[in-house]
């Protein structure tokens, strides 16, 4: 039965009617309540007797003096959010507990007040959350972006670096077999089938383009033995446009990444107008010692986008990975509608590419690094932040996503200024020192 209120006036009548033997299950269908109802009211009979007949309840409720400090309790949440740090109900009652006038605390001091705590946030819309995505863009995160923008601008402009020059490079895994997850299906089939590919080949490219448009020949990397049949025979034959080596676990290392640099980077710096400058994550593979030596004897500079913000300071995150992906699948599903039983393999593989590659037009790559090198504006900008960390009070915000953890906007940044004269790895030294 519906949950209905009853005056005082009601209960008495039917208190009065289980005194004289009547059943508790015709009580309750006539007065429209359960009969657990029924046998509360007469075990409360007392406290009914005492209080208003017109009154729906026996409770007085919370004294006054229990709200009096709820103003100053909401006005500590509020500021407390404001700084992005973390709340819980536990927190928030031990700040009520400060207030030692309200009586009803002494009594049963946390259990009693952790649950007002609740009520009292709940009725002001107060609710427990975990962190999101959107927590990136907190004033910290937008300072520190727009302080490597500065830095990655003024790094071209002082050492005249040309456009075509400026180079982002990112490796990503791509499957042999991509069928989709999800199918077409009737509404309300309890079972939808789908039949799982058995193709688990997998093969990594590493992308780079410039800050003009060009793209570097697309490095792919097959699981193979580095001196076997493969590499040294079946790559001969292999669709020309690309370039190829063999890995025991087909993805980038230090290996891979030193023969990246021979076979790629090098003959792109060769008769360059001016200084080659190279952006990449900060993937293990890509910050070793031998890598940055094998870059800077072809008179390169390298910087490194540092973890929590590459999904807006590296270009392929930005804006290439995806638009190459999605042309590089449209190319396998038409290949399955085509030949529906047949199995792609390597050659067919590189072929796909090589065409989706070339299929990612100039404008989207310029478009995209004019988007990651503009500075951000906004009201989240107000405030000025120090330059100078606090090496004692650094703390980072987990995200729920399983994202990497972001400096928090208490922490303070390095200044880029103080340090970018005498810093022969750029931006990659000044963060790498701020997080150690």
């Amino acid at each position: 039965m519906s949950r209905n209120f009853i005056d005082n006036e009601t209960k008495l009548k039917a208190i009065a009617q289980v005194d004289a033997q009547q059943s508790k299950h015709a009580i309750a269908l006539e007065h429209g309540v359960d009969p657990s109802r029924i046998r509360k009211w007469v075990h409360n009979r007392v406290a009914i007797l005492k209080t208003n007949k017109k009154k729906k309840t026996v409770h007085k409720g919370p004294a006054y003096q229990d709200r009096v400090h709820i103003p100053e309790l909401l006005k500590y949440v509020e500021s407390t959010r404001n700084e992005d740090l973390g709340l819980n109900h536990g927190i928030v009652t031990q700040e009520l507990m400060r207030y030692k006038d309200i009586e009803s605390l002494e009594k049963k001091p946390y259990k009693n007040s952790i649950q007002r705590v609740r009520r009292i946030l709940k009725s002001n819309r107060w609710i427990i959350r975990r962190g999101t995505r959107v927590a990136q863009n907190t004033r910290y995160f937008v300072h520190v972006a727009n302080q490597w923008r500065s830095y990655v601008n003024d790094h071209i402009r002082e050492n005249e670096i040309a456009i075509d020059c400026v180079v982002n490079g990112d490796e990503t895994p791509i499957g042999f077999d991509v069928s989709p997850k999800s199918t077409i299906a009737r509404k309300g089939e309890r079972t939808v089938r789908i039949k799982k590919s058995t193709a688990t080949q997998k093969a990594t490219v590493f992308l780079a383009v410039a800050r003009d448009g060009t793209k570097l020949p697309p490095f792919i990397i097959f699981k193979g033995k580095p001196n076997g049949r493969i590499a040294k025979k079946d790559f001969k034959d292999y669709p020309a446009g690309a370039v190829y080596i063999c890995q025991d676990s087909n993805w980038m290392d230090e290996q891979a990444m030193l023969k990246w640099v021979e076979l790629v980077w090098v003959p792109f710096t060769k008769g360059k107008s001016s200084p080659c400058y190279l952006i990449v994550d900060d993937f293990s593979a890509h910050k070793t010692s031998a890598v940055r030596s094998a870059i800077s004897e072809c008179g390169s500079s390298y910087d490194i986008v540092e973890p929590g913000y590459t999904g807006k300071l590296q270009v392929c995150d930005v804006g290439i990975n995806k638009p190459f992906k999605d042309k590089y699948n449209e190319l396998f599903l038409s290949f399955r509608f085509n030949h529906p039983k047949l199995k792609p393999n390597r050659p067919l593989v590189s072929q796909w590419i090589i065409t989706a590659w070339g299929q990612v037009t100039t404008d989207c790559i310029t478009n995209t690094w004019d988007k990651v090198l503009t500075l951000e504006h906004g009201p989240h900008l107000l405030v000025d932040l120090p330059s100078v960390p606090d090496e004692d009070n650094v703390d980072s915000v987990s995200l729920e996503s399983g994202g990497d953890a972001l400096p928090v906007e208490g922490s303070d940044a390095l200044s880029v200024e103080e340090n970018e004269s005498n810093d022969e790895n750029g931006w990659f030294s000044i963060l790498d020192n701020w997080l150690s």
